[in-house]
Parts: structure tokens; sequence; C-alpha cells
């Protein structure tokens, strides 16, 4: 080529854009190469422990694979960026160790869907599902197709449309009579299509039964957030889950993909803490809105009596005159009324249905069901057991969600709106109750306690745990593993079957080997490197490496606190000291075991309780809930064992808050016997003693005190390997 040809403007752009080429080549491509170490699997976790990046198991992989075949990663990103506040909005930025798995990437090129590099742990399986059925069900936007080719159909679908076609008298998706479910006579017309599908509720045939989800057997688990365990079995009760569609292997596969994304770092998501936010509500000064009436629906066979069909219609228009009445006189009310109704429709209507009775679309897809507003049953609430919740109690249940149900938090709306929802959601009530702060009725606010000695408390709680006062025993087990005497004869608000709270960390024996390896980083990290080559070649230490089954067994027995102590694995207190130093005496202050922390925390890596605890995520959660109980379930309110009402409250107690009346309460110290006799010496320490019945059998009792409230509280989430700070806040 001649020099003249060289030198025109042609080739001139062409070697401009040949240069320019390989240096975007270079900068984009093989400088990060070179520089980074994007094919070592490790990552350094949010609490500075190195960890290894472990390959996608094969379920996983199948389900990456089938992310892939659906083209998920065009509208969806997997790479958190430093840049822009990102990690405010989708978690840590990303660490290349992470894709050291991943061949091909998926870090994606557009982000029409939000980004997915940690999805994991968000939200529970069926979210997903419900959300991969229709994604309008659990988001209304969103412009994600739908997936329905990732679930089979049914096979006891069209039973249950039928059973409940004729049966669900009450509109709620549930066959039940405790809710509301009539069982008279039906209409001679119809009188055969109810015999059948009474025929099909009432099956117990093993085999042909058409309720057949909703229970989970004694150590499985379906609320943790990390994966789902087993097939649950029927909790007799026939609903809409139970004939809804049922997710395939590749929709399972794909979800457990989506809930290890952004995992490898280990446990950096924190739960959402909020407290109970005080209001005057604007409709505590106005006459109460009408409400609907039961008789206002039909529903089931009652649709095929006319004169029921009748009596409903006039009562709608009754009420509609009524309602139209009220908000004529109070046009401010009833335009909060109103702004609330377009906010439920746009966000909640897709679970809790159009008319808040718990059955919307997404509904059939929920192993927990959403709540229904109509009966006015809120599980989690500040004021005592059947009462209705304060306004408050609703909007910390919308803001924080309900953690390890599909109950998503609603944090990004406005404030203000958040109240609009609280009071639309409270028009729902069909009841005669009275929301708000002038109930009149004890407001839990518990009083902080600071023991002096760890040990010594736990061991109280636990004895109080095992006592009639609290009845834990019963249902959650000696050491709450939900197989007390009574967990299977626990029924929900519906009637039917349910579980107790396994309060264990959820852990499986696969777990071990890397969190074994995890506990030793941790421990290493806490005593410092050189210290770190003698305890690490102590003897109890090495005989818990999780070489085979039953070492793997052992170890995870350990985390869940029920093997020997960390302390003990490390050769006792004197090598512990000599490992410690001059720390030692800081670090095991006050029955205080650093050690013991390091177990806890190794223990909730894969599944930390608070994230799956629904009715808050600190101490004072818990205390409210052992203090009120759940509300349509087993779990009764313990405040009437600890705490006797005494008025006038005295102006320096700040314990318990009364809205309109002011409440003191002063502590019980009555005897309780325990539920069973344990022969413990360690809790004799602590001041259980043993007494013969007159049958000459040997019982345990334990005098109550001042603060065994919070020695309980801390001994559940002791067994929920959760740790805490003093205050019991």
């Amino acid at each position: 080529m001649s020099s003249s040809k060289l030198e025109s403007p042609g080739a001139a752009a062409l070697l401009a854009g040949i240069v320019c080429y390989v240096f975007a080549l270079v900068v984009t491509i093989l400088l990060p190469v070179w520089l980074t170490n994007q094919d070592v699997p490790k990552v350094v976790g949010v609490d500075g422990v190195s960890r290894d990046v472990q390959p996608y198991s094969a379920a996983e992989a199948h389900g990456r694979k089938v992310y892939g075949e659906q083209v998920c990663f065009h509208c969806h990103s997997q790479f958190i960026r430093p840049v822009n506040e990102e990690d405010k909005r989708w978690g840590p930025v990303s660490q290349t160790g992470e894709y050291a798995h991943d061949l091909p990437h998926f870090f994606g090129t557009r982000r029409t869907g939000p980004d997915l590099h940690r999805e994991g742990g968000l939200r529970v399986d069926d979210w997903h599902y419900a959300h991969f059925y229709n994604p309008r069900f659990t988001v209304p936007r969103s412009v994600m197709p739908a997936f329905p080719w990732l679930f089979d159909k049914n096979p006891v679908e069209d039973d249950v449309a039928f059973a409940l076609r004729w049966l669900d008298t009450n509109g709620d998706g549930v066959l039940s009579t405790s809710i509301g479910d009539d069982g008279g006579a039906p209409p001679e017309a119809v009188a055969a299509q109810v015999a059948r599908a009474r025929a099909l509720r009432d099956n117990k045939d093993p085999l042909s039964r058409i309720d057949r989800r909703g229970v989970l057997p004694v150590g499985k688990s379906q609320d943790s957030l990390w994966y789902a365990e087993e097939a649950e079995t029927g909790d007799g009760l026939v609903t809409d889950y139970d004939g809804g569609p049922l997710p395939n292997e590749e929709c399972r596969n794909l979800t457990g993909y989506l809930q290890r994304l952004g995992t490898s770092i280990g446990q950096w998501r924190q739960p959402l803490s909020a407290p109970t936010p005080p209001r005057r509500s604007p409709f505590d000064d106005a006459p109460l809105r009408p409400r609907k009436t039961e008789a206002m629906r039909v529903h089931g066979f009652h649709a095929a009596d006319a004169k029921r069909v009748a009596a409903a219609e006039k009562a709608r228009a009754e009420w509609k005159a009524a309602t139209a009445a009220w908000d004529k006189a109070h046009p401010i009310l009833a335009q909060r009324i109103q702004k609330g109704g377009e906010l439920y429709q746009k966000h909640c209507s897709g679970c809790h249905g159009v008319e808040g009775r718990g059955n919307g679309q997404a509904a059939p897809f929920l192993a927990i069901r959403p709540r229904d507003f109509t009966v006015g049953k809120y599980k989690f609430r500040s004021t005592s057991l059947g009462a209705l919740p304060l306004d408050g109690d609703i909007y910390r249940a919308l803001f924080r969600g309900l953690p390890g149900s599909s109950m998503p938090a609603w944090k990004e709306l406005a404030d203000e709106q958040l109240w609009l929802l609280v009071d639309y959601v409270k028009s729902l009530y069909e009841g005669d109750g009275q929301f708000n702060d002038n109930t009149k009725v004890p407001v839990i606010s518990p009083p902080e306690r600071f023991p002096a000695n760890r040990a010594a408390e736990l061991l109280r709680g636990r004895a109080v745990y095992l006592s009639g006062a609290a009845q834990c025993y019963n249902c959650h087990g000696l050491e709450g593993a939900a197989d007390g005497p009574g967990w299977n004869s626990q029924a929900s608000q519906y009637g039917g079957a349910m579980r107790p709270r396994d309060l264990r960390p959820r852990l499986k024996r696969e777990h071990a080997p890397e969190l074994y390896a995890l506990f030793g980083k941790k421990v290493e990290k806490l005593v410092g490197a050189e210290a770190w080559k003698t305890l690490a070649q102590a003897r109890g230490y090495l005989d818990l490496a999780p070489t085979d089954d039953a070492k793997r067994e052992a170890f995870i027995r350990f985390l869940w606190g029920e093997g020997p102590t960390a302390v003990d694995v490390f050769g006792g207190t004197d090598a512990v000291k000599a490992a410690f130093g001059d720390r030692y005496a800081k670090l095991f202050d006050k029955g205080d075991d650093a050690l013991d922390e390091v177990r806890m925390a190794t223990a909730t890596e894969k599944d930390r309780p608070a994230l799956r605890m629904r009715n808050g995520v600190t101490s004072a959660d818990l205390y409210r809930l052992v203090m009120t109980g759940i509300d349509g379930t087993a779990m009764k309110g313990t405040a009437s064992e600890f705490w006797q009402q005494v008025d006038p409250k005295p102006e320096w107690d700040t314990g318990f808050k009364g809205p309109d009346k002011r409440f003191s309460f002063v502590p019980k110290t009555s005897e309780v016997k325990l539920s069973l006799t344990t022969n413990d010496p360690r809790l004799k320490s602590v001041g259980v003693t043993s007494k013969p019945n007159d049958k000459g059998q040997v019982e345990e009792f334990i005098k109550l005190q001042a603060g065994d409230d919070w020695a309980l509280v801390h001994y559940l989430q002791w067994l929920m390997c959760e740790p805490r700070d003093r205050t019991g806040n």
C-alpha cells in the first residue's frame, strides 16, 4: 500500500478505529481479568470473615439453566455496582468471587425489573410461586410475563373448586364452621351437589382426600426464608390452597436458584425493626361508620336460596344508603377511606382479596394464609389476647411486613399512605369491637432488665419455659424442636391442625462442613491468629470436624446448643484463658460467653431466626408476643402469670401503659410446677425445688421472681441462637 493511501482520511479513520477497539478490549476485558481474582471462589462477608463460595448444587444449577432459558437476565441484572448508592437499594456491592462458578455470567444488559443479585432470602418460596404464575398477583404494575408452564395442574383442583363452590358460604376460600360456613340444609334444587361436596370435604382416605396441603411434620420447615423442606400433609380443612397449581421441578429449582443469589457473603440482610407508633385516629371524634355484616353476603349453596339472596340485597342496599349518609356528613373522613381503598386495591388485594377476606388471586399459592380483615383477628398486637389491635400495630405490620410469610414490607410507601391503609383495613372489619387507643385495655411496654449473670438468667428462663406459667414445653418441646407432647393437638382460628414453631435454626447436615470452617474463622478473628494456632489443635474441636454423617449431625447439634459448650470444645476454661490472655475477663464478664456468642452467630448463618419471626425482631418484640399471645392460635398470653394489676399507677412506674387510664403492674411471686421432672442440678442451683406429690412422685417447682419474664424471653432467644443485648431492647 502506498504512503499516500495510508495518509488518506479513510485509512486514518480505520487505524483510529482499530486502536480504539484494542484500547476498549484491554480496558474493559483484559485488565479486569489480569487485575482481579475472578476465578477464585472466595468472598469476604460483612462481618469481615473470609468465606469459600460453594459450587451450585444440582438443583440450583438446573434452576440457573431455567433462568437462562427463559431469558430472565434480559430484564433483571445481577450486579450491584458501587455507584449511585446502589448498595442502599439492593444490598452489598458485588464481589468478583461470587461469580467464580457463573459460566456464562448473567450480569444482564437492562434493568426493566429489579436487580436480583441479592434476592436470596428476601421473600419466601410461596411468593415466588405466585409471582411466576402471574406477576400481577403480587406486583400489580409488573410488566413481567406470566410463566404458567412452570406449574402442573393439581389433581384435586376440580374437586376442591367444587367443594368450595357449594360449601364456602362466607366466601373466604376456607371450609370452616369455626369462621362462618353454614352446615344447615341446602335448598332442594341443589341438595345433590351439596351432598357430593360434603362427601369430598369429609373424605379421609389418604389416597383420595382433597385436603392434602397445609401442615408440615415435626422437624420440617416451610417458613424459612432460605429453603422449604419436604411436602406437607393435610390440615383437616379444605381451602383454595389445597387445589392451587403445583410448581413443577423447573419452578422449584428456579426458585432455589433465586434463593441462593447473593447469599455467598453470609447473612448480610438485617431484619427491619419498627416500634408501634402512637396515634390519635381522626375517626375517634366521629360516630362509627356503618360496617358490613355477614347478612350482606351470599355464597355457596346460600346463593341458591331466593329468600337469602333477597335479604342480602336488602341488607346491602341499607348499608350503602347508611354509608352514603355518613360519608356526606363526614366528607374528609370519607375521602380518607376512598384513598385508602385505592391503595389497598393497588397493593394488597392480590393476596387479601377485593373484600379483604384473605382470598385474593395469590392465596392458592400461599401456605401461610393472608389475613382475613373482616373477622378482626390480628395475631400480633400490643393489646391483650382477643382485643383488637391499636392503629400503630397495623401500621407497624404494614411498614415492616411479616417475615417468614409472603407479606412484604411496605416501607417505601409514604407515612400518610400507610395511615390511609390502616384506616381502610379497619373499615373492612364486620364485628362490634373498637379499634384505637380508646379501648381501655393495657398496652404492654416491657420494663428494661439488667440481669447480673447471663448464665444464671438462662437457667431461670429454662425453668420458666418448662413450667406451667409459660406452658411452652407442651407444644415447643424440651429443646424447642416443636415436638412437645401436645404438638399435634393444636388448631388454628379456622379449626385446622397446625404446628407450633420449631424455635431452632433451620440447619441441615450438609451445611456442617461449611459452618465448621466458618466457626473456626470466626473464633480465629476473635482471638487472633497466634492464639488460634493453639485452639485449633484442641482435641474437642478436632473431634467436631464433620467428616461423616454422624459427626455432621453432632456438629449441627453443637450449633443448636445441645452438645458440649464452646469453652469445653477448646479444652476448658484454663485453655481458653490462656488463649484470650488479658481480654478474657472482659469477654467473659458476668456470665457472658464470647465463644458461645460465636457459636450462636454461626448457627444463624443459614437462617437467622429474627428474619422469620413475624411478630418482630427485637427482644422487646418477643417480650410483647410472650405476654399477649398469638390470636387465632393455641398460644395464649402470659401477662397474668407474671404481673398483677394495681390501681392507680404511680407516676414513676413506666412499666405498662394504658391509653386512657394509667395502669400499674407488680410482679407476681407465685410458685409454679414444672411440666416434667428434670433432675437437673443446674436448675436446682437457680431455685428449682423438688417435692413429692400425694402419689409419692417427685415434682419440681419454681417460685417466680422479678425478672423471670425477661429470663424466659432471653432463653427463647438462646434456643433460637439469636444473640441479644443485655437490656432486652
